[in-house]
């Protein structure tokens, strides 16, 4: 985690060294001992080996195309620059297998009423055993818990899989976060009304029921399981609002 205004927190080469993850990988060949034929190559296979550690990640085929933690974070540096956002938290599974980097939009931490806070993140994070694209995404949440911002790392709509155009749509996805922002104040004002809305929990238990089973929200006979936990979380959770639409979106 880096705390506002540190150096980590504004520079993404600072953040990736201190979180251990200022390394790229290269491409070894498959070697394997085999009988009467000694050492032989494997045809269109690589292990991807770690520069700084010399580990290996994984196997992958020949058109892979590896992407260095640096490159695949890039994308945010120019809103750190520009003030726009700050770095909140990086870090890696599996010995480095994955990697991510994620950032909070400034102005975009808003109270939806006192105590319930809404925040926007970007996420990018990006794997170095073919089984995770270079990936970025926007999420909204409220400020819970530390689960609730590891769900947010998770939510990456925007994937580009490791082949030679990977460089190309980072760049093209750049362009697209100077829009979230204001994406952010404009949903931030539609559930404030919502706060505003009235929604008894009869009528939330019939809109429950038909989300979670077509039909049943006209029809009691259907059987529907989870309402009543959903009802629950309307009046008991982290700044539940009972009574009000808000409230019901966040159960």
């Amino acid at each position: 985690r880096f705390e506002a205004g540190s150096a980590e927190s504004q520079d993404v080469a600072t953040a990736l060294a201190t979180a251990k993850l200022n390394w790229g990988t290269t491409l070894k060949p498959v070697l394997f001992e085999g009988g009467e034929f000694g050492v032989t190559e494997l045809a269109d296979r690589f292990v991807v080996v770690r520069d700084d550690t010399q580990a290996p990640l994984d196997v992958v085929g020949s058109s892979f195309t590896d992407v260095r933690n640096d490159a695949a974070m890039a994308p945010i540096q120019p809103l750190l620059d520009s003030g726009e956002a700050r770095l909140i938290s990086a870090g890696y599974t599996g010995s480095g297998r994955h990697v991510y980097i994620q950032a909070e939009l400034t102005g975009s931490h808003v109270d939806i009423v006192p105590g319930d806070s809404m925040l926007t993140t970007v996420n990018f994070a990006t794997g170095h055993d073919g089984t995770l694209p270079t990936s970025a995404g926007f999420s909204r949440t409220r400020v819970v818990c530390w689960n609730t911002m590891q769900a947010m790392i998770k939510s990456l709509a925007w994937r580009s899989r490791h082949t030679s155009g990977t460089h190309d749509r980072l760049r093209e996805f750049a362009l697209e976060l100077h829009a979230q922002r204001e994406s952010n104040r404009e949903a931030a004002d539609l559930f404030r009304q919502l706060t505003r809305k009235k929604l008894n929990d009869r009528a939330l238990t019939a809109y429950v029921r038909e989300v979670l089973s077509a039909g049943a929200g006209q029809d009691d006979t259907i059987k529907v399981k989870g309402v009543d936990r959903i009802l629950e979380l309307a009046h008991e959770a982290p700044g539940a609002q009972p009574g009000t639409m808000w409230g019901g979106l966040n159960a």
